[in-house]
């Protein structure tokens, strides 16, 4: 297998990953949030933001 080859693949599983993921987390009451490093780095206030959106949201 070729590097790119085995990247695509390694690629694909990590997303089939997440999902898998995010719908045990869903299915147990969980908010998910995903955020980029660089994002927090870069405007924190705007991710507070959104969790805190996200938590009001889910009390209602």
């Amino acid at each position: 297998m070729c590097d790119s080859e085995f990247w695509e693949t390694k690629r694909k599983r990590n997303i089939e990953r997440d999902t898998e993921v995010n719908i045990k987390l869903h299915n147990n009451n969980w908010i998910v949030l995903k955020f980029w490093g660089d994002d927090i780095k870069k405007n924190i206030a705007k991710c507070l933001d959104t969790i805190l959106y996200s938590v009001k949201m889910e009390r209602k």
